[in-house]
């Protein structure tokens, strides 16, 4: 007498899940009757029934079956989940562009530009009116940073004349030549230091000058006033043009 018996389920088989109705039955609970919420929940149950026949069809092992389960919906769904390798290495997000703009260049680590001679130069005659042949004779660029053309002696008869003469120079040309917004102290004691002017009265005689704020804690700062233009160009004409009027 023939027996009469149904085959055995697979492993995916007996352990397959009726995702259609266990997700309209989860939707319709919590959402009940929005028919667009509905709509996308089935989306999400389609999604789920496909991925698993993939895995059926794949034949796998069963403890491999969970994984790549995951896979499978990671690669059918497209919603930037994405695969469990990728969720375990997220891509590296690259640092946003700076979008500060370069105020100037300089001689020390604050350094990232270069200014041309010939757009220093125009940009400080065009904001204080010295001609562009007087700058050139008074400065020079040192890797895009301006420096003082005259000896120590050129500057001034004592040390706080040469150390103000130093400091307004600078300042202002760096303000308008490198478009800077405060030049730092430090920039002035190493013009003065290469000049052979510097002491350790350089900070109390840098205050007080004509257009130009000296501030900050430890780490002090100059910012050029409109005043300073015409202390710079009284300046320019004492060392360049003594006795002119």
């Amino acid at each position: 007498m023939a027996l009469l018996y149904a085959p055995e389920a697979s492993p995916s088989q007996r352990h397959a899940p009726n995702l259609p109705a266990i997700t309209r039955i989860t939707a319709k609970s919590r959402y009940g009757d929005d028919p667009q919420r509905l709509e996308e929940a089935m989306d999400v149950s389609k999604t789920l029934a496909e991925a698993w026949a993939a895995v059926e069809k794949a034949n796998l092992p069963e403890a491999l079956q969970q994984v790549a389960f995951k896979e499978a919906v990671a690669l059918l769904g497209g919603d930037g989940t994405g695969s469990q390798a990728q969720q375990d290495h997220p891509p590296v997000k690259k640092a946003p562009a700076s979008k500060t703009k370069t105020k100037a260049a300089k001689v020390d680590e604050h350094e990232s530009e270069v200014v041309d001679a010939t757009t220093f130069f125009e940009a400080v005659a065009g904001e204080t009116g010295v001609p562009v042949e007087d700058l050139e004779q008074l400065f020079y660029l040192d890797k895009g940073a301006p420096r003082i053309n005259l000896t120590s002696s050129a500057l001034g008869t004592s040390l706080k004349g040469k150390q103000v003469n130093v400091a307004v120079l600078i300042a202002v040309a760096r303000h308008f030549g490198l478009n800077e917004d405060e030049t730092s102290a430090a920039i002035i004691r190493e013009e003065c230091s290469r000049l052979r002017c510097a002491d350790r009265n350089l900070a109390t005689n840098m205050k007080g000058l004509a257009g130009i704020v000296l501030s900050g804690g430890s780490t002090k700062t100059l910012k050029v006033r409109p005043a300073a233009n015409a202390s710079f160009v009284e300046k320019v004409k004492a060392l360049l043009h003594p006795g002119a009027e």
